[in-house]
């Protein structure tokens, strides 16, 4: 296939400086750039628009193009929760053209949600960092080429091969989140005789956002209207939580409970959830930098936990929870 990459800008985006501020001859790069300045003039909103419907324009000629009335979801990923507004967003769903262009609006806004679009083997589109997309098609056409150049892009070729890598991070387990899931977990409760048990939730497209849960033992299941479909949860015990008082030794403590260095052990603070709300405010602390800044402004004691996913095998158990259709799909497999 012949692959191209089309960008708003000729040249490659440059660094912004640790001020936040545009340097000289940089370009706006993404929606997050609104209300900055470059050069004289600031980044508007409906400059901003104005470029992002010419992307979609874009998508609509190349589908025009290859005759495409659908588009097929290849290699999904999200590394936060799926916008209520994706309904349709699995490996080998085929979305019509007005879905194609939510989820094209969807990943230009920086949702951290990304996936390619293909139609049979004659097309492919995606869409990377800093308002660049990235297409390939069977047939060489420099008409298609042309008129999208004439939209005020530009566009040059590229190694469609090396644009899109499949994830090796892939759970062992799809079992469903159901009746008998939260069955297992009660059990597990019982057998390690403790009050509460942690979920994490996962983004089943990526493994980056997390959300911390803590429920009773005897109903883990009440957490199940928190979730979102195609997420992979995690049910823990044996998570061990520690306070930390005020005061200038607060780094010191830490560093007793620590086996082995911090980035190589990661700390997160933790505030406990209430009864109504299961959820915990946490944050993962990496380095010393970071979690020295949180402890200078400390005001009362806290509460940290190592993170439970690295607990020994046989405290866990991890099942993935349906679709929006309900049904249970490998969702890593392509």
């Amino acid at each position: 296939m012949h692959a191209f990459t089309v960008s708003k800008h000729p040249n490659a985006i440059a660094l912004r400086d640790s001020s936040n501020q545009a340097s000289s001859g940089e370009a706006w790069s993404a929606i997050s750039d609104t209300g900055r300045s470059f050069g004289d003039e600031r980044f508007t909103l409906s400059q901003y628009l104005n470029i992002e419907n010419t992307f979609i324009s874009v998508v609509r000629l190349l589908a025009t193009t290859v005759r495409a009335r659908e588009l097929e979801v290849c290699y999904p990923s999200a590394w936060a929760p799926l916008p209520w507004w994706i309904s349709k967003f699995h490996a080998g769903q085929n979305l019509t053209l007005p879905e194609v262009e939510i989820l094209c609006r969807t990943m230009l806004r920086e949702y951290r949600v990304f996936s390619e679009l293909a139609y049979k083997d004659r097309l492919r589109i995606a869409f990377g960092q800093d308002m660049h997309m990235h297409f390939a098609v069977r047939d060489s056409d420099t008409a298609v080429v042309s008129q999208i150049e004439e939209f005020g892009l530009h566009v040059r070729h590229s190694d469609f091969a090396d644009m899109f890598e499949i994830s090796a991070d892939s759970p062992e387990t799809l079992q469903p989140v159901n009746v008998e899931f939260w069955h297992d977990v009660k059990k597990l409760g019982r057998d390690r005789r403790v009050d509460h048990i942690t979920i994490i939730e996962r983004w089943a497209y990526g493994l980056y956002g997390r959300t911390f849960y803590q429920v009773p033992s005897s109903s883990p299941q009440v957490v199940e209207r928190h979730l979102s479909p195609n997420s992979l949860i995690t049910a823990l015990v044996d998570v061990e939580e520690f306070s930390i008082n005020p005061g200038p030794n607060a780094l010191i403590d830490i560093c007793e409970y620590l086996s082995v260095p911090l980035d190589e052990q990661p700390l997160i603070w933790s505030r406990g959830a209430t009864g109504v709300d299961f959820k915990l405010a946490v944050r993962p602390f990496t380095s010393f930098n970071s979690l020295q800044e949180m402890l200078a402004d400390q005001k009362g004691k806290m509460t940290f936990f190592f993170d439970p996913e690295d607990c020994d095998e046989g405290r866990q158990i991890v099942g993935v929870t349906p679709d929006r259709d309900g049904k249970i799909r490998d969702i890593w497999q392509v």
